[in-house]
């Protein structure tokens, strides 16, 4: 008799565990707009800067995903010259970046790679944000030659 009360128990039990995420592939694009705030030696030769950004996601499992993103960045020219005469010059750099993301609630963590045309740079941007319905909020740092930090709004499709 303890046997299948035990197995009954078992039974239960494993029913109560939610089931596994399914792998349901889904796909989103998304435009925002960014601020853009130089650091280290980027702060020395440009102001705070703006951008605009198309972005692309893959989720995977409703806590994984990988995203895509192709912006533009503009960085004004600091007023004056440099130590040798030169006046400083505007940035405009295209941004190609490649990440994922794990999700926790609506909140969410990630990491990208990117390259950056006119800086010439390639970069590791460690982020974070919080997502809530089609709106997205995110900050990420572009730690690399030049670096800078950011924040995007995004609402995606």
């Amino acid at each position: 008799m303890k046997r299948p009360l035990l197995a009954l128990v078992a039974v239960l039990a494993l029913s109560a565990i939610p089931p596994m995420a399914h792998a349901q592939v889904r796909t989103g694009i998304g435009v925002g707009g960014k601020l853009l705030f130089p650091t280290g030696d980027l702060n020395d030769r440009v102001k705070t800067g703006w951008g605009l950004a198309a972005t692309g996601e893959l989720r995977l499992l409703d806590i994984v995903s990988g995203v895509g993103e192709v912006s533009y960045n503009k960085f004004p020219g600091e007023d004056g010259t440099d130590s040798q005469g030169n006046e400083y010059e505007d940035v405009d750099a295209l941004g190609f970046t490649v990440g994922g993301r794990l999700y926790l609630a609506m909140m969410f963590l990630g990491a990208d790679v990117g390259y950056f045309t006119d800086i010439d740079s390639a970069g590791f941007l460690p982020n974070i944000g919080l997502r809530i319905a089609l709106l997205e909020i995110m900050a990420r740092y572009n730690w690399s030659g030049d670096n800078w930090f950011e924040l995007r709004g995004t609402v995606n499709f």
